[in-house]
């Protein structure tokens, strides 16, 4: 690197440009400049615990997102986890060099600030290079990089063996100067980086940070270059930041767990920020909502060791990470070589992209890291199988796959049991007779030169569907899942269904479940859902195709399909005479059961009422049929059963997911309406669920109690639909160590025999720490020169930088 001095001068801050020009005149004099204040805003299957949370290493739909939607870690990891030989350089607030899943990696670093200031000693214990107690964000973006995998704790890191060089260059989220810069990026390659990860950047360019990222590139890692990576910036606009934006570096914006770029719009449902993105893009990493290494104690962002870190600071150290496993492979990669592999392997057309032509656009570069492919292309092991697909047939699931390679054999495991070894020319395996649930396979292929790493897929086992449940419309209440959950309780096999045309053939149903919901006078058109004829002469096709050896069932319920919306062709096969739309009655409030005909005794039950009440059609029964549920007052019928030799029908204008939980349930009514048409169903339900739900703040993460309401094999807990633990059966309480912040709801469902308990739920709200970096802070350029004073002692900032 090229030496370096700070020179004092009195005088304006406009002197200092004036004074720059003229050393730059000077003999053997490469590039001079006034001393820029910055501040760098921070542009935010091991058996570690908090693994499952990791969406970026294996996306399994965490925060909504689309499964597979992730880097390929653990494919990757069956090559390399990377190599203690290879130095990947954090230059940032520094790092916590204390904190248990850093440790291991990290070795002596560099304080440029210290140095430059003359500041106080490492604290006792620590590393040189050690961030202050309340800068957490170089601490989140190496554990990132390398947080120690497989130790049953925390996270894991992308490269969990490489060795970690914290390099400290700014402080407070995040003041720093371009001397610090200059100094961090020159000693991280005099301390032997091979890869330098820079979460910041912003404002203008200068000539002598440039210059030390160019020599870093060039003159690392003894003349074969270190690869230096830079986020692009958090603020939606269609540029990179500088130094994102050089040539000479590696542009990292971030992308969704839907494989999108991060936008304001994209599914994470973080609005307040966007990737940034243009022609100096190169490559895409996730970058919210990434479970990551946090100061240890009080200091940190959340007062907890770890935390959900968001912004184009967490995708750039996933991209740093891939460099270090690629050198760990291959360690005489130049900097040139390690960009031209992360392109070419880059998973390109993802998310809404896929009708763009392949190669290079603006929005995502190059396309998304793919690990597993990054290290087959440097010659890291057997080429595995492609095109690997589970489908489940039945009860049976089938796997089907392309060869990559002429392999000598093929395993194939279950859930990480080897169940197969089949010749080297296998294209397809049948798992057969397993029983209902969720299954994870993976396919290896056994060459020459060993295993290749394996592929995976999922095959969800539910059997052959025995109802449909078509729910149209999403009003107050969501009457299908209810429905669904209940029947699926009972031993049925539901299908839900928000399209009619996604249930496929209707014949395959023995009953069919239509929920159009109840009229709301208020917002009609989105809140209504009327029977179309076309749809009408679907369901009473099906209907009518029943025989008397094999009826068919169909349950109708809307509140105002029977009096007010036109008929269609099935309407008449409920014997319904609908007398009053309800618009000016009472409505709902106590329902009772009656006796209907032969088996359809619903005279026992008696249901509270807490759904949707407006406009609810009064029923009378015609033409032989029989009232089965009454409202007590006003007295009107609320359900009709029909009977004919092929189908039976039942017709209600409520929703029986409006029951109120009470002497009778939802459960109870279908159970009823199930006994009534003679279908088979589990006379002793599911396990009966966990009793007692208790959410609660406890510092800065959630606290979960609850009671055991069976004997379980396993409890699974669920924060915002997303796995977040897998606990024993006997478990009563579990810790969420990185709630979002705002609202989160948690779900805890037991397990036994393979069967699963209605969800329990509870809910709380975590504010949001002030320095918190899930909101990332925007970069602000000055359109002309600012006359602010520079003081070495007493920095200020000249423009907004980081990320």
């Amino acid at each position: 690197a090229r030496p370096t001095f700070v020179l004092d001068h009195d005088g304006t801050a406009f002197d200092y440009f004036a004074l720059a020009d003229f050393l730059r005149e000077l003999p053997g004099v490469a590039a001079a400049q006034p001393e820029f204040v910055r501040r760098l805003n921070a542009h935010g299957t091991p058996n570690d615990t908090l693994f499952s949370t990791q969406w970026d290493l294996e996306n399994t739909g965490q925060h909504g997102g689309t499964p597979g939607s992730d880097l390929r870690a653990i494919e990757a990891w069956d090559i390399t986890t990377g190599s203690a030989d290879i130095t990947v350089a954090i230059i940032d607030e520094g790092v916590d060099t204390t904190h248990p899943d850093l440790v291991a990696q990290l070795t002596p670093g560099y304080d440029a600030v210290t140095i430059s200031t003359g500041g106080g000693p490492t604290p006792t214990g620590a590393l040189p290079g050690h961030a202050d107690a309340s800068d957490a964000h170089g601490t989140a973006c190496a554990g990132i990089v390398g947080a120690r995998g497989n130790n049953g704790l925390g996270t894991s890191g992308i490269c969990w063996e490489v060795t970690l060089l914290p390099i400290r260059i700014g402080f407070g989220e995040f003041w720093t100067q371009d001397s610090w810069i200059i100094d961090g990026i020159g000693a991280a390659v005099a301390l032997g980086a091979d890869v330098l990860s820079n979460s910041w950047g912003g404002g203008a360019p200068t000539p002598m940070v440039t210059a030390s990222i160019n020599d870093a590139v060039t003159l690392g890692r003894g003349g074969l270059g270190a690869p230096v990576f830079f986020s692009s910036g958090n603020s939606d606009l269609d540029q990179v930041a500088y130094p994102a934006n050089l040539f000479s570096t590696i542009a990292v914006g971030a992308s969704s767990p839907c494989d999108e770029r991060k936008s304001p719009t994209s599914c994470d449902g973080q609005w307040w920020w966007g990737s940034q993105y243009g022609p100096t893009l190169d490559i895409v990493a996730p970058g919210p909502l990434v479970t990551t290494t946090d100061n240890i104690g009080a200091g940190g962002y959340v007062g907890g060791n770890y935390v959900e870190f968001s912004g184009t600071s967490s995708a750039c150290p996933h991209a740093a990470g891939a460099a270090a496993l690629l050198l760990s492979v291959d360690p005489t990669l130049g900097a040139n070589q390690v960009r031209d592999l992360l392109i070419s392997t880059a998973e390109d057309q993802i998310g809404p992209y896929t009708t763009n032509a392949q190669g290079f656009n603006e929005e995502i570069g190059f396309g998304r890291l793919d690990l597993m492919e990054l290290l087959l292309a440097a010659g890291g092991a057997t080429v595995p199988p492609r095109n690997l697909v589970c489908a489940p047939d039945s009860l049976d699931a089938v796997l089907t796959w392309t060869n990559g390679a002429a392999y000598t054999s093929i395993e194939v495991t279950r859930n990480e049991q080897v169940i197969a070894t089949l010749p080297g020319n296998a294209t397809t395996f049948t798992d057969p007779a397993l029983g209902l649930g969720l299954y994870r396979y993976r396919v290896s292929g056994i060459g020459p030169d060993g295993p290749s790493p394996r592929v995976s897929c999922s095959a969800l086992i539910i059997g052959v569907p025995t109802d449909l449940v078509w729910s149209p419309r999403a009003g107050a209440v969501p009457g299908g899942a209810p429905i669904a959950a209940a029947l699926l309780s009972l031993g049925r096999l539901p299908l839900l269904v928000s399209d009619l045309a996604d249930a496929g053939s209707l014949d395959q149903y023995s009953s069919i479940w239509v929920n159009l919901g109840v009229f709301d006078s208020t917002n009609p058109d989105a809140s209504k859902y009327v029977l179309t004829p076309t749809e009408g002469l679907a369901l009473d096709a099906w209907l009518t195709a029943g025989t008397p050896t094999a009826p068919r069932y169909l349950y109708m319920e809307g509140g105002d399909t029977w009096f007010f919306d036109m008929p269609t062709a099935v309407h008449p096969r409920f014997g319904i005479l609908a007398t009053d739309d309800g618009s000016s009655q009472a409505q709902l409030g106590t329902v009772l059961g009656l006796a209907g005909p032969a088996s359809c005794d619903f005279s026992m039950l008696q249901f509270g009422y807490v759904g949707e009440d407006n406009f609810l059609d009064w029923l009378t029964p015609t033409g032989g049929a029989s009232l089965i549920l009454q409202n007590q007052s006003p007295l009107f019928g609320v359900a009709v059963a029909n009977s004919a030799p092929g189908y039976h029908t039942i017709g209600a204008s409520w929703e029986l997911a409006g029951i109120s939980e009470g002497i009778d349930t939802t459960q109870d009514c279908i159970e009823a309406i199930l006994t009534c048409w003679g279908i088979p169903f589990l006379q002793t339900p599911l396990p009966d669920p966990i009793t007692n739900l208790n959410c609660s703040i406890v510092s800065a993460t959630t606290q979960l109690d609850w009671g055991l309401g069976d004997l379980y094999d396993s409890i699974e807990v669920f924060r915002n639909g997303s796995l977040i633990a897998v606990l024993p059966g006997d478990a009563t309480t579990a810790i969420d160590p990185v709630p979002n912040s705002g609202d989160n709801i948690y779900e805890v469902i037991g397990q036994q025999s393979g069967l699963d308990t209605l969800a329990v739920a509870c809910a709380v709200s975590h504010g949001l720490p002030a320095n918190v970096i899930r909101i990332p802070d925007l970069t602000v350029q000055f359109d002309e020169p600012v006359e602010i004073p520079v003081l070495a002692d007493h920095p200020l900032p000249l423009e907004g930088f980081g990320f």
